[in-house]
């Protein structure tokens, strides 16, 4: 562990460019034949802030979930299967499957659930004493402000996923394990607290 640790603050000192590390955002299976109310899932929007300090490009960054490093070096984790919005709008599409609720286009949908994200990312913070006894965690997480429209009205609600990883190396495995720990609390978050707000009748 320690000399992964110093192998990789070695890199990042000597500055040796740009590593790209791709991961998958993997959505909860969504089970067939939901007969619940219908919902359409209407805007997400990205609305970060850069998850780390690398330079990117307007493409790279709506796929970035985040990395280390500083200008042109370090490492850069990025999704190797569309952007961050992509995967939002599947991840709450197989949330809401999930709970029951049947996901449609239709305008003429019950309810409507629009998204905003304020994060979503994985980061290696420092973390003096897990380094010090070898057991750094990568940091996951993702939040999103959603709004859902009923028959009744319209309400506002924040909703946050987290999950960590304590890693050896800094490959994309690990990184994915923190981030696919961070999908599976936010759905389990959302399904919660959607439940006032959408209550099935």
């Amino acid at each position: 562990m320690k000399i992964a640790v110093l192998a990789l603050a070695a890199l990042l000192l000597a500055g040796c460019g740009l590593q790209r590390q791709t991961v998958r955002i993997n959505a909860p299976i969504a089970r067939t034949g939901a007969n619940g109310p219908t919902i359409a899932i209407g805007t997400v929007t990205d609305a970060r802030q850069p998850a780390t300090k690398i330079k990117l490009d307007q493409a790279e960054q709506a796929s970035n979930v985040g990395g280390m490093g500083k200008d042109g070096h370090g490492i850069a984790v990025q999704l190797d299967n569309g952007t961050v919005r992509d995967a939002m709008r599947r991840i709450v599409s197989s949330a809401l499957q999930n709970a029951g609720f049947d996901v449609t286009d239709s305008r003429q949908a019950e309810y409507r659930i629009d998204v905003r994200i304020s994060k979503f990312q994985v980061a290696i913070p420092f973390q003096f004493w897990r380094t010090a006894f070898y057991n750094p965690r990568m940091l996951a997480d993702i939040e999103a402000q959603i709004t859902i429209t009923t028959p009744s009205g319209v309400q506002t609600f924040d909703v946050k996923g987290h999950g960590y990883n304590v890693y050896q190396r800094v490959i994309a495995e690990n990184w994915q394990i923190a981030l696919d720990k961070a999908v599976a609390d936010f759905e389990k978050n959302l399904q919660a607290q959607a439940a006032g707000p959408m209550a099935m009748h």
